[in-house]
């Protein structure tokens, strides 16, 4: 495989792999349940327990800055957003597309976002070591990408639409009942 077109620097060696410049950057947001207080900053809760997937660069950026942080430790995002959702953590730390991903598709309708942190979140591609002609063609690329063409490639492809299923079956029932009725 000479390219993985999206991947997040974790810290662990990607054998045969180089990591391209960064080209999306996202603010990480601290997800919580709707019932809690909004959170006024992540120095604030540092006492709770998070929920954070396992292997996540910020586990050990956290860990150095917080010793005493309660760190519950999930097999993947999913994961962390449903220790929240079920009470086993207080929070959770992702970036607004993940999150928003799992919390529409699997009707987690008791988080939101309660604020975004100072932490970043970048994503890469990772190109293989022996393509060093299309790792210096893709780093060209995405550093003449300007400001206003990546935040427009990220509205157009990042923003999620919520969509509402109408169960018309009642509807029919309802009609069948009141023809019956008048027949």
């Amino acid at each position: 495989c000479d390219l993985i077109p999206t991947i997040e620097n974790t810290g662990i060696d990607i054998h045969n792999a180089t990591l391209t410049y960064p080209f999306l950057h996202y603010k990480l947001a601290i997800i919580t349940k709707k019932n809690l207080p909004v959170i006024s900053s992540l120095e604030s809760i540092m006492e709770k327990p998070i929920a954070l997937k396992k292997n996540s660069l910020f586990i050990n950026e956290l860990k150095s800055n917080y010793p005493n942080i309660k760190i519950i430790e999930t097999k993947n995002d999913r994961q962390a957003l449903e220790a929240v959702n079920n009470n086993k953590a207080h929070y959770t730390l992702l970036p607004l597309p993940i999150a928003s991903f799992y919390m529409s598709n699997y009707a987690m309708n008791n988080l939101f976002i309660s604020r975004y942190t100072n932490l970043s979140y970048n994503v890469y591609m990772a190109i293989n070591n022996q393509e060093p002609l299309l790792l210096s063609s893709f780093n060209k690329a995405i550093q003449n990408i300007d400001e206003k063409d990546k935040r427009e490639i990220q509205n157009r492809w990042g923003s999620i639409a919520i969509l509402e299923r109408i169960d018309y079956s009642l509807i029919w029932k309802i009609v069948a009942v009141i023809i019956a009725i008048l027949s």
